[in-house]
Parts: structure tokens; sequence; C-alpha cells
């Protein structure tokens, strides 16, 4: 029996038990609702290794904010009372959402369901599945036991990961095997046996590694019960259940008369045995199951699975047999010679094939952001080939032929001149163009961060160069750029994503007060070139927004809305229709990834954009020595230390409830984490010299601080202040902490370095003041030289200098482009990344006054973030690294056809 009062909670009455432990009501005393508290079982409460395991993995789960997946409040560890009868000193448990209704498995026992309430019961299931998948998290255990159905008809997905979390021991093949505990078996080389028998993968049955897939797979198993009544697969114990799972033949004929056939070509990629062969993204069941829900037509094959011997070698062709299809419906009328008949337009959803090797990013402010020509025969979008660098790739949907465009290298955010043949593109430091076709790069102006572009006819490029402040524009053949638009003081302030309206003159943009993620004073607007005056807010609380096909498409709730617009009148009418509602969007940022054409062409990126990413230890060759801490939504902008002494680190993670950014602390000796909560953004976190106190970047979009944290008091003091529109960083300190030096940085994109004392009155002074962007400043271990990131010869370069003197002279390190350096603790070498992201290793020394830099080494390749994405250990021989977490598609580009049909009355 379990006591009555654990923590803050107190136990009503018991609700259940499995396999992952006993299940109990609870009331919480703290925030008066109802919970429900599931305890540990023994063997896990009771191994040190397991219960740290479980912890990890519960503050990822907790992560999950789905309403179709029950939420995880927090982890529970209580002092035992002697009425648990525990031999512990400690009750650990999970608290979660209490679930009124009844499981799936008991819904099924009162008969068959007919096909309407299938439908939404399994596409509410699909978009649980779908919410994990994108934050990496893997169900492994899906069954209709962790299936509730609430009274108004949600759905619960339950038990996220659990299995992974506790893997007990005591598997058992006795009693029920199709609804037994989950069955476990210790790990292998390949991973993990996890899940109840009826419902396992083949690939988890036989105990190899498991991803996504074997969750799809799951859910067929759980799809075909609903339809059929009957599982399937059957066996009285677990090891004839497994035995079935790994070679009988699913016995179609049980399906109901009148299943659809889009339905049963679903099921069947589902429950492929081959995971090769297997539906990949369980987004698109829910796809499916939401057309058949709203009825719509079956545009999907219904002949049996082709054999997997021969899919591989069609896969690629039939995609682009979709897309070819999906084109000619949506260009009927413009394909057509003009005597003949029209064909009729048809809605059709293709996901775009890549080659291999190419992949998209979804991650951070450069994402792949893909731009339709004006003809909607093109599309362009940031790429990358294997570890190389972002550049500009286009693909042509006549031929199915995507190609990179030479000179784009960490080129991003493509848009297109109104004749579509020449792209605007921008790199980290500059607006360019170049030859849709291939030919001269020509660099236009000074774009660092840029936010979105878009080409007049009459020649004008409108353009958001930098993170903050207002749009600019600049001609096409260059020349000076002036601002178009006007943000105010807020030091967050921004103009972005611009889109010019047929008339070539008025122009959309998002316009976003201080501070993150979608809130109230956010809106479209309109404005004229010419006139910084805003003519007109169009939708208030959105993000993003294009004009296409009489319609303005904009972000509302996280899905693509249609909504009638008048671009002479600037007025809305009628009321939005959706569009996607799987649009890959980016809360904090506040953009959704699309692009429209005037000829009913949609193409845009599905999924969730979390930057969910994990700490990790790595040696100069990059093996993989281990990891720190749980997962987390690490800021792109929030920086990464270690301390000297090699007792702390220190990084910024993104709370997605609140888009806020929050610097997070690692006592690496302790084990421990601990997130440091004050008011507003905080970020790039550094270390005193002394390792006893951290500096922070501190904005609550009005003004601009940096803060010193004491790490053994925890008291904290405001050292710098700035509210004229800059932001401030803090990038080192020296003398045992009486010095600092910090990075000012100005609305349009560039910095410079300034140092002043840590106490008293004294002015700070500029060390390094170019009109370039410096950054990323880092003082040697001796105190002696500084080393920092310009972009004054057009692309970022590593320069050192003596310091304090500054950078009157200076010396070159790096020779083909280089960002974020870092001094080696021991001295005598410094590190850097280059463009395409390789970390490098340089030895460096100084004698007679002159600088001397050796032959740069290549160590290996970082994933390329904004902001600091590495950090030096004490010893000089151990790197802590961000990397990407979460499971990428190959592919998330999507074109949909014929969609201004979406918006018509049904």
């Amino acid at each position: 029996m379990i006591q009555r009062i654990l923590g803050s909670y107190e136990v009503v009455g018991k609700l259940g038990e499995g396999g992952m432990g006993e299940v109990y009501r609870a009331r919480d005393t703290k925030l008066n609702r109802d919970v429900a508290i599931k305890l540990l079982p023994d063997l896990v409460a009771h191994d040190a290794d397991r219960v740290a395991r479980f912890t990890r993995e519960a503050q990822t789960l907790a992560a999950l904010n789905h309403p179709n997946i029950a939420q995880i409040y927090g982890i529970v560890e209580a002092p035992a009372s002697p009425e648990t009868g525990a031999s512990g000193g400690h009750v650990h448990a999970l608290c979660m959402e209490l679930v009124e209704g009844e499981n799936l498995s008991a819904i099924m026992a009162r008969g068959v369901l007919h096909l309407a309430d299938v439908l939404p019961v399994a596409r509410q299931i699909a978009e649980a599945l779908e919410a994990a998948h994108e934050h990496g998290i893997i169900h492994r255990d899906l069954k209709p036991a962790n299936i509730m159905v609430r009274g108004d008809g949600t759905v619960k997905v339950l038990d996220f990961g659990l299995a992974k979390a506790t893997d007990p021991t005591n598997a058992s093949s006795a009693g029920d095997a199709a609804t037994s505990p989950t069955l476990t078996m210790h790990a292998t080389r390949m991973g993990l046996v996890l899940g109840t028998a009826a419902y396992m993968a083949p690939e988890q049955a036989r105990g190899k590694s498991v991803d996504k897939r074997a969750d799809v797979w799951a859910f067929g198993v759980v799809l075909y019960e609903m339809l059929t009544g009957r599982r399937a697969f059957e066996g009285e114990e677990s090891s004839d259940l497994l035995a079935a799972v790994l070679r009988q033949d699913i016995q179609w004929t049980a399906l109901p008369p009148g299943t659809p056939p889009r339905l049963r070509h679903l099921l069947e990629r589902c429950l492929e045995r081959d995971p090769r062969s297997r539906l990949r993204d369980i987004g698109e069941a829910r796809v499916t199951l939401a057309a058949l829900e709203r009825g719509g037509a079956d545009v999907t094959r219904t002949a049996g699975p082709e054999p997997a011997s021969q899919r591989p070698r069609r896969r690629e062709a039939a995609a682009w047999t979709a897309a070819a299809l999906a084109l000619v419906a949506a260009g009927a009328v413009v394909l057509s010679r003009p005597s003949a008949r029209p064909a009729q337009p048809r809605v059709i959803r293709a996901t775009l094939p890549l080659p291999a090797g190419i992949s998209i990013e979804l991650d951070g402010e450069r994402s792949g952001m893909p731009s339709l020509s004006p003809d909607g025969g093109r599309i362009a979008f940031g790429a990358r080939e294997g570890a190389g660098p972002m550049r500009i790739w286009v693909l042509d949907l006549a031929s199915g032929v995507t190609r990179p465009v030479t000179g784009t290298e960490g080129g991003h955010r493509p848009f297109w001149s109104p004749d579509g043949k020449t792209i605007g593109f921008f790199t980290w430091g500059s607006l360019s163009t170049v030859p849709a076709d291939g030919g001269a790069v020509r660099r236009l102006a000074v774009a660092r961060d840029a936010r979105g572009g878009t080409w007049s006819p009459n020649g004008t490029i409108l353009y958001a160069p930098f993170q903050r402040g207002p749009l600019f524009a600049v001609s096409e053949r260059g020349g000076n750029a002036t601002a178009a638009t006007e943000t105010g003081k807020d030091i967050e302030g921004t103009h972005r994503f611009p889109q010019f309206l047929p008339d070539g003159e008025h122009f959309l943009y998002l316009d976003r007060p201080a501070s993150y993620g979608p809130q109230a004073g956010s809106a479209v607007v309109i404005a004229r070139l010419g006139s910084a005056a805003k003519v007109a807010r169009i939708v208030e609380h959105a993000t993003n927004a294009v004009y296409a096909d009489k319609h303005l498409l904009y972000v509302r709730d996280g899905a693509l809305v249609a909504q009638p617009f008048d671009p002479v009148q600037h007025r809305l009418s009628g009321e939005p229709a959706v569009l996607v509602s799987d649009l890959l969007f980016n809360r904090r940022f506040s953009y959704g990834v699309f692009s429209a054409s005037g000829s009913g062409l949609l193409v845009f990126e599905t999924g969730r954009q979390t930057d969910l990413s994990q700490l990790v230890w790595r040696d100069r060759a990059g093996r993989r020595l281990g990891e720190l801490g749980s997962p987390g939504v690490l800021s792109g902008f929030g920086g990464l230390a270690l301390s000297r002494d090699g007792r702390w680190a220190a990084t910024t993670r993104v709370d997605e409830s609140t888009t806020e950014a929050d610097v997070w602390l690692y006592d690496l000796a302790r084990g421990s984490e601990s997130r440091l909560v004050r008011k507003g953004d905080e970020g790039e976190p550094v270390f005193a010299a002394d390792s006893r106190a951290l500096y922070v970047s501190s904005s609550d979009g009005h003004t601009s601080m940096i803060v010193r944290r004491n790490l053994d008091s925890g008291s904290e003091a405001v050292l710098v202040t700035d509210s004229t529109g800059v932001y401030l960083t803090p990038a080192a300190s020296v003398d045992g902490g009486a010095m600092m030096l910090y990075t000012r940085v100005m609305l349009d994109g560039g910095s410079d370095l300034l140092i002043r004392p840590i106490s008293g009155a004294s002015e700070a002074r500029t060390i390094v003041g170019t009109p370039a962007d410096d950054r990323y400043a880092q003082i040697s271990p001796d105190g002696r030289w500084m080393a920092w990131a310009s972009d004054e010869s057009g692309r970022y370069e590593v320069y050192v200098a003596p310091f304090p003197e500054g950078g009157g002279s200076r010396f070159q390190v790096s020779r083909d482009g280089g960002i974020q350096p870092r001094w080696n603790p021991k001295g005598g070498e410094l590190f850097f990344k280059t463009p395409q992201n390789m970390l490098i290793a340089v030895s460096v020394g100084a004698s007679s006054g002159t600088f001397a830099v050796g032959t740069p080494v290549s160590l290996f390749p970082i994933v390329e973030f904004t902001g600091w994405t590495y950090a030096v250990a004490a010893d000089g021989a151990r790197f802590l690294v961000r990397e990407p977490l979460a499971e990428r598609d190959a592919s998330p580009l999507t074109l949909l056809t014929d969609w201004p049909s979406l918006t018509r009355p049904r």
C-alpha cells in the first residue's frame, strides 16, 4: 500500500497497475488539482542507475505538450514511510495529468467499432505520435491499454518513452501475453527489446535498435484491431506472440467490407515487416485519416504493396510521379492549348524527394525556407550536402532535377526576381544575387542575420538585414541601402518577412515588438515604398504572410490559413480556411516555413521546430565520450561555456511554453543541473577567470544589460546597461575578475568590443571598433592576447591582437574563413570553426612582439548553429559540443496543388 502523503501530493485512491508500475489518483495540494501518480516498480526504484536514467528520460518527456498526450508534470521523490513496505529510503514516482475516461482496450472489448468512430480516434493517436516524434521521442509501448478516450471523444496517449526510462528486468511470459506487462531483456549491442509482445515491431522483437518506425508498426496493429475487432497476432505466451509478429501472415480478409482502399493501403504500409519499406512518418497517416474523416477523395493507388525488393528502386520515381501529377493538376489551364478543355484541378499533396545526401535545415533561423519561382516551375531552398556548407539549391518541378547554385556557399533564405531568372539570397554577412541557372554572384549590401527579402518589378529589393530593426531597400544594381520602415526604440523590435504586392510599391511585412513568440502587438502590416509610415495593420497576432491567388496566406495558431484579400483596397473578407495543419512553425521567432505562387501551388516544410539538442563530450578525434545533462531546446543565440577550473558548464535553453530563454548551470562535480531564472531573455553565459562568477546577457526588450552572478552565494549585480537600441553580451574576464571584455551589438548587426573594470564607476573603453561585425572575443590564458572574429574583409576571419591594447596591431589566424575562436586553456593553441563547420586547431605563440601561427589541423565537423556551438575543457583534450537530437526527415519539402479550392465553401 502506498503512503497517503507524497511530498505535496495527497493520495486519494488506486487507479490501476501494469508493467510500468502502480498508478494512483492524488491531489496536488499546492496547485489544487487532481493528478495521477505512477510509482516506479521496486526493481527500478531500488536501482540508482535506473532511477537516474528514469529522471533523465522524464525530463525529456516533460517537454511534450500536446492535447492528445497525457502531460507529465514532474518527478516525485519523497521519504518512504513504514506503510509503503519498501526497504529503500525514498519513493520515486511520476506526476502526470489525470485523464478521466476509458482506455481503448475496454472500449473495444464491448464490440467492433464503426468506421466513423475509428477514424477520429486513430487520427488523434497519430497526432500524438507525430508530436512526440518531432521531439525525438519514441513511445516504444503503444497499445490499447495506453490509449485513453475521454467522454468528449478526446484521445490521450499515455506512457510515452517510459518503457525505455524504466527498463525493468523481471519480464515473464506467463499470463495473457497480448496485454502482459512490458517485455524487457538486457541490453544487446544493438539495443533493447521493449514493448508489449502483441504490438512490438519485428525489429523490436529481434532486439535491434528501434526508431519512430516501431511506433508506426504498433499504430498499425492498434488500427487493425479497431477495424476488425480482433488482434493482428495471437499466441498463448509471449514467445508464441513474438514468433507470430516475426512470421505470421496478416489476415487482410478480416477487414470489414467497405473499408476504404486508402485506409487499407495505409494499414499495409504501417505493417511492412521491413522498416525500410514501412510508412516513414506517422504524419502521413494523420493526413490520410483526416482526409477520410472529411470524406476526401481517395487519390492513393488501391493495389496491394509492391514487393519490397522492387520498392527501393521505384521509391524516387514514384515520388516524382506524384509530384509531376501535382504540377500538371495545378497548372492544367496553363499547360493546355487555348482550344483544349482544361483538366479538372485536383488537390494533391506530394512530398518532394531530394537527391541522396542532401538535407534541409529544420532548426534555427537559417532553416531551408523554400521559395517558389513566380511561374511556379522551380523551387529554391537552402540545404547542405553531407557535412558541407549550406548553399542554395534549385529544384525543377518539370524535370525533377535538383542542383546546387555555384558560389552560394553559406546561402539561405532565397527569393526570386520578378522574371524568375535571378535569385536573391543571404549569407551570414551579406545580401547577394545570382543567376538561377548559374553565373557570377553579386554582393549588394551588408545583411547580418537576415530575415527575408522580396524583389519589386521596378528593380528594388526590400529586405530585413538584421535580427532587429527596420526593413531596408536597395537597388538590384547595388548602391546605398536605406531604411524603408521605422521600428521605434525597442531593442528587440523587428520588421521582417517582406513581400511586395502586385503593384510593386506596397508591401507586406511582419511587425513584431519586443521579446519573442506570438503575442499582443505583432501584426501583418502594409506599407509603401518611399514612406516609412504604415498604411494599415491587416492581421493582428499573426506571423509572416504571403499574397497569392487573391488570398492572404498567414500563420494562425501554428496552422497555415488563407483568407480572401483585396490587394488594392487592402481589405480582408470572409473567413480564414486552414490549408496546412502540420506546418513547420517556429514559435520563438514567429514564422512558418512556406511559399506560394500565383499558379495555385504551395510549397512548405512540415514538422515542428524545436531545436531539441544534447550537450555531448567529444575528444580531439571527434569520438563521443558521453553526454552532459538532459536534452533541451538550446537557444541558437544562447552560448556555451566551461569554467577554467573544470567545475561548471553553462548554456541557454528555451522554455517552449513561454518561448523565453534562461541560462542553465551544470555542476560537473555533483552531476546536477539548475535553471537560473530571471525576468526576460537571458543568454551568452561566460565564466569569470577565477571560475567563481558567471556573466550573462539579459534583455527585457527595452533595456539590455550584463549581469554578474556569484556562484557561491547566488547574489547578482547588474554591471552594464544600455537602452539606446543595442544588445550587450559578455565576452571574457581577466586579472582575477577585475576587468571585463564585452560585445556591444548595434541595430545594424555590427558590433564592437569594449573593456571596463568590473567594479567602480570607470567608463568603458572600445578596443576593437570598426564598421564591421567584431564578436566572439576571447582572452588568452596568460591574459596577453585576445582573439575574435570579424567580417571586415567580407567574410568572417579570426584575428589575434595584444591585450589590452586592442585591434590596432592584429594578426590574421584563419585564411579561408573562421568564427568562434577558443583558446586552449593550457595555452599555445587556438581553435576555431570554418565556414564548412570543421573544428580547426592551430598552434600559436609570440616572440619579440611577433605572433606566430602554425599549420591548421582539422579535428572534426560540428553541426552548424548560430551562436557558440562548442567549448574547450580545462585539459584541452575534450570538447563540449551542442548537437541536434531530434530525428529529421530526409525531405521535409511538400507540394500542395490547387490550394485555392480548399478555401471554397463545401
